[in-house]
């Protein structure tokens, strides 16, 4: 087991050389409270105690109990031999992708943080490469996070393509790879907790996506696991206010990289939709859509706010549409990434789901119904999120974009007026093709 580049409270492993070895206090301990050094997190101490005045963190006891008696020992990780011409990606950058891939390079050369906010369906892993090239070539250990383990698995063949020579190391609660020293590693948020100055260059993907965003526990590890001189990346279509504030220098790439504009949702009315759906029928204007989309003969997604009303969808739909193909796929689902690969695969038609699959996710030629878009689990990020399901693919830039509701929210109009905007700054930017 490698443990160099984190930190352990015991002495029970012979690959740390006590030569090397750097001590810190599992815990700080004031008056009324215990703040952990591992994920931050703070406890009243009548609630932690144990005999002999020691203390434990329940916070982060899913990675092993520590207590405030131990002692954590660290041993940092050794350099590697710098890596040349790394990058075996052939593609080519768009002249928006093209400034921000520059701007990635600079921020990772002079160990600045950078806030890329690029619309969904901008490549923006496509212009993250140029900045690990570089990184590599200066030795620098590069981690990508990312909150959700779907999208953790779906980056790490493009990343092992785009490097094809450089050993990579994924990490997430679900794999049985082991950490190893490899100069690049993709992990998902949660795996941040483990390392302890390890990496010059973070880039934290999707950074205002559950369950990074808001989770001070998170943000505290992301600092624990970068170096005191590092470069801290965040990427994201939907950035938060505190992301904004955190980060001092933002860039933003309004455009797709197929230079079409966003899709723009289409708000139709579906008064009492809840009370029909748990009748067992379908509403009329869900109706009329449904029908609309399997004339346009695409595969599309249904986006519903409430797991527990998927059954009754899928059974009535079933009913009323018996030659279409459609299977389910939300957050309980243990089958979810077989269907979401059927339906990638083409092998259903329609899928019918929640915001487990808002974003991270890439479907080719397909539009999208929200809905209920008017329930209050759809903010305006996740509104933007879900827009950019359609239209990512240049086979078919547009698609169709339905909001269903029974009552406009603030949301919906921020979503709608946020997609209209970027696509006007794409425009002054002359960042799309002329003819579109």
């Amino acid at each position: 087991m490698e443990l160099r580049g984190r930190r352990v409270n015991a002495w029970e492993n012979p690959f740390l050389n006590e030569e090397e070895i750097e001590c810190f206090s599992t815990m700080e301990i004031s008056e009324k409270m215990v703040r952990c050094m591992r994920c931050g997190g703070e406890s009243e101490k009548d609630e932690v105690k144990l005999p002999k005045e020691d203390f434990f963190c329940p916070e982060c006891i899913e990675l092993g109990r520590i207590v405030s008696s131990q002692t954590f020992f660290y041993q940092s990780a050794p350099a590697y031999e710098p890596i040349v011409d790394s990058l075996t990606w052939k593609g080519e950058l768009t002249k928006g992708q093209q400034a921000l891939s520059e701007e990635i390079v600079c921020a990772i050369e002079r160990e600045e943080n950078l806030l890329i906010h690029a619309v969904t369906g901008a490549g923006k892993t496509e212009m993250i490469f140029a900045g690990i090239a570089r990184a590599l070539s200066l030795s620098k250990r590069v981690g990508i996070a990312i909150p959700r383990v779907d999208v953790c698995i779906e980056l790490y063949p493009r990343i092992q393509e785009a490097f094809s020579g450089v050993e990579i190391c994924l990490l997430h609660g679900k794999s049985e790879e082991e950490f190893r020293l490899t100069p690049i590693v993709i992990c998902t948020t949660h795996q941040l907790l483990r390392f302890f100055r390890y990496f010059d260059v973070c880039i934290v993907d999707e950074a205002d996506a559950f369950p990074f965003a808001y989770n001070q526990s998170l943000a505290f590890a992301l600092e624990n696991a970068r170096k005191e001189k590092s470069s801290l990346l965040y990427l994201t279509a939907t950035p938060t206010k505190e992301l904004k504030r955190s980060i001092a220098k933002h860039s933003v790439l309004p455009a797709r990289f197929h230079q079409h504009p966003l899709v723009v949702p289409e708000f139709v009315w579906c008064g009492n939709w809840r009370a029909t759906i748990e009748k067992g029928r379908l509403p009329k204007a869900f109706k009329q859509k449904i029908k609309e989309l399997i004339e346009d003969n695409f595969p599309f997604l249904i986006f519903c706010p409430v797991i527990a009303l998927l059954p009754f969808i899928e059974k009535s739909m079933r009913k009323e549409f018996p030659h279409l193909t459609l299977t389910t796929a939300s957050s309980i689902d243990e089958q979810r990434l077989e269907r979401v690969k059927a339906m990638r695969e083409r092998r259903v038609e329609c899928l019918i789901t929640t915001t487990i699959l808002e974003r991270g996710v890439t479907f080719a030629d397909i539009s999208v119904l929200v809905l209920g878009s008017n329930h209050k689990v759809y903010n305006k990020s996740v509104l933007v999120q879900i827009s950019g399901r359609v239209g990512r693919k240049l086979t078919r830039p547009n698609g169709k974009l339905y909001f269903l509701h029974d009552g406009k929210t603030k949301a919906m109009t921020e979503a709608k007026r946020e997609i209209l905007e970027m696509n006007k700054l794409a425009k002054e930017r002359n960042l799309l093709l002329p003819d579109v």
